[in-house]
């Protein structure tokens, strides 16, 4: 399994190297061999190419089984707009329950949240009327409305 790894920036790092430890670890109890490649992503790739999500990495990311993202800085819609939308990840599932023995508000909740993740503000048109006054375009189109719908 390719698994491209963005550290991402400020914690990021610290939290992928964990979350590696994990991987590395469940990898080896279910003998699942894991190739892990680095690229760059966030504030740093943006100082360093011009690009928060330099395109020289899209071949890589493109050929990956998975992605481990880590945290990413000022630059973060870049990175995970550019991700989502490159990439076509347009279902975003969130699921919510409650678990035995762990309090909470209310009782019995066990749902699932769908999101539609490439359209709506992800399209990321927005501008600055005035120095007070900000827009932003809101697209959503039948085909995406549809196909989060089956999805849900």
């Amino acid at each position: 399994m390719r698994v491209v790894v963005i550290e991402g920036d400020g914690v990021g790092p610290e939290v992928i190297s964990s979350a590696l430890r994990v991987l590395k670890a469940a990898a080896a109890k279910y003998g699942l061999t894991v190739d892990l490649q680095f690229v760059e992503a966030g504030d740093n790739a943006f100082r360093k190419y011009g690009e928060a999500l330099p395109s020289r990495y899209w071949p890589i990311i493109e050929s990956a089984d998975a992605i481990l993202k880590g945290p990413v800085g000022e630059s973060a819609g870049d990175v995970v707009v550019g991700l989502r939308r490159g990439l076509d990840l347009y279902a975003n599932i969130r699921p919510a329950r409650n678990y035995p023995g762990v309090k909470a508000v209310r009782d019995g909740v066990d749902l699932v949240i769908v999101r539609e993740n490439t359209e709506d503000v992800y399209v990321r048109a927005e501008y600055m009327l005035t120095n007070d006054v900000a827009v932003a375009l809101r697209v959503i189109t039948r085909r995406a409305s549809e196909r989060i719908a089956r999805v849900a």
